[in-house]
């Protein structure tokens, strides 16, 4: 995670940002098992696969594309992490990321990160000095 944040941060002009959104976990864990097949063109097909992995507390995602023309196929298998809002914060300020904010999504109430979900703004120049 830490290394895609400094290339991304690197990659950014001077004022930059990077923003994405944190799914709230409760509800990602209803969604699995999934599998999706789709036919990207002409006799090419993928299917993409989740499944939630308890122990590690993250999903377990397969990408397989096979193309039946050339009788090639493709497999990606790869791992999405959960992290909490402070594992978060820890790996945006290593990653070189001084000014972020975390916002809730829209909805009445408190601001909940580990049961609501979040989205992340965070700008690759220096973190603003607080008025006094």
């Amino acid at each position: 995670m830490i290394s895609l944040l400094k290339r991304i941060h690197k990659a950014l002009t001077s004022n930059g940002r990077l923003y994405f959104v944190h799914a709230n976990q409760s509800l990602k864990k209803q969604q699995f098992p999934t599998a999706n097949w789709s036919e990207i063109k002409k006799n090419v097909f993928v299917l993409q696969s989740q499944e939630y992995d308890e122990s590690n507390d993250g999903s377990r995602c397969s990408w397989l594309k096979i193309d039946l023309e050339t009788q090639k196929h493709y497999r990606c298998d790869y791992f999405v992490k959960c992290l909490s809002p402070n594992e978060l914060k820890d790996c945006l300020v290593e990653a070189g990321f001084m000014d972020f904010h975390f916002h809730k999504k829209r909805q009445i109430g408190d601001f909940q990160p580990e049961d609501d979900g979040f989205s992340v703004v965070a700008k690759k120049g220096q973190q603003r000095k607080e008025k006094r």
